[in-house]
């Protein structure tokens, strides 16, 4: 009887740490410096799925904002080394994303605008360039990171294209991790 009990009892354990294998979660490690414990569900081009423990909805957020995941099974994945920008003069380091799901789980800091101005010396090309970085500048000197064009045209004041008679604009929107 006692061989019985101590057998079934183990029998018990040994289910109970298969089972602790099952609920294992994945850590994932943001550049903001947090860790959140879930579970990757899809690891898409510009976005990665996952969900909480005991949850179903599943949560999208930008690879961007992500540095690296450590799955359950013990498996390490980098995603993107953290951008920094601590002043005006990193414009450069400034990454402007193609689309909205690239923005996914980042911070929205404000909108901007960056333009050439009314009559300028600008041809239709270096216009452009002139009002990208403007925008970028801008984007720079509210510690942001990361830039979502949301629009960008030029404004012909004649029906010819004339030297600086065109403005270009550019709006966005800046975003942090």
């Amino acid at each position: 009887m006692k061989q019985m009990t101590l057998k079934l009892k183990m029998l018990i354990i040994l289910v109970l740490l298969n089972l602790s294998g099952f609920c294992q979660m994945d850590s994932i490690f943001f550049h903001n410096g947090k860790l959140e414990e879930a579970v990757v569900k899809k690891i898409k081009e510009s976005t990665i799925s996952f969900t909480y423990k005991n949850e179903q909805a599943a949560r999208s957020v930008s690879s961007y904002a992500i540095e690296r995941i450590k799955f359950a099974s013990v498996r390490e994945e980098r995603f993107t080394r953290k951008v920094e920008v601590v002043s005006d003069s990193n414009w450069h380091n400034v990454v402007i994303l193609n689309n909205e799901t690239e923005a996914e789980g980042l911070t929205k800091l404000c909108e901007l605008e960056g333009h050439t101005a009314f009559i300028n010396l600008h041809t239709s090309h270096t216009g452009a360039v002139k009002a990208r970085e403007k925008i970028l500048k801008s984007t720079a000197q509210k510690k942001a990171i990361f830039l979502l064009i949301t629009k960008e045209e030029e404004i012909v004041f004649t029906t010819i294209k004339f030297w600086g008679l065109s403005q270009h604009k550019i709006k966005g929107i800046a975003y942090s991790y």
